[in-house]
């Protein structure tokens, strides 16, 4: 017996291409984005809406360098470690963690160093020899996270690329 499947007339059975194939993507990031300020279609994981607050609130209360470049290798230092840390816990629990940043890069780190210590710092600097845990320049952080942190209002304003951004509390 053959599989029927009824279908009106007036349509065509085929398979749909592309990223937004149904056109609900604008309609759904315009709903998103009035629940929750802040949230964007590159917006990988919640978890870094916190990561980078406490960060930034560490870094104006500890270092007080308002030089853009040691704020960037702060930045990717600790997305670099975030990822190591991710890495190690799915190689101990045996799960697949997805959505961290450089996370490709951290296993790959930890499989070469076979559980051994980590040198990352020439994998995250900008002026470093070992392969970059991400290209951005400025790490997630930059690519997907610091403008939605600032319209949410969870980061203060800071100069345009004048960084360290202050958290509003501290602003």
């Amino acid at each position: 017996m053959t599989d029927l499947i009824a279908v009106p007339e007036w349509t065509q059975v085929r398979q749909k291409g592309g990223l937004d194939p149904l056109g609900l993507q604008a309609p759904s990031i315009r709903l998103y984005q009035s629940l929750v300020p802040g949230i964007s279609n590159v917006t990988l994981r919640t978890r870094y809406y916190g990561l980078y607050p406490w960060l930034s609130e560490e870094y104006a209360r500890q270092s007080h360098d308002v030089d853009s470049e040691v704020w960037k290798k702060t930045v990717r230092r600790a997305e670099a470690v975030y990822a190591l840390v991710a890495a190690r816990a799915n190689i101990k629990n045996e799960q697949q963690e997805t959505g961290v940043a450089g996370l490709k890069w951290a296993r790959e780190t930890l499989q070469a160093h076979e559980g051994g210590a980590v040198e990352f710092a020439d994998h995250t600097d900008p002026d470093g020899d070992g392969k970059p845990y991400l290209k951005q320049a400025w790490g997630a952080f930059g690519a997907a996270y610091e403008s939605q942190l600032r319209e949410a209002g969870v980061l203060g304003d800071a100069e345009a690329k004048a960084r360290p951004p202050t958290t509003s509390t501290l602003s």
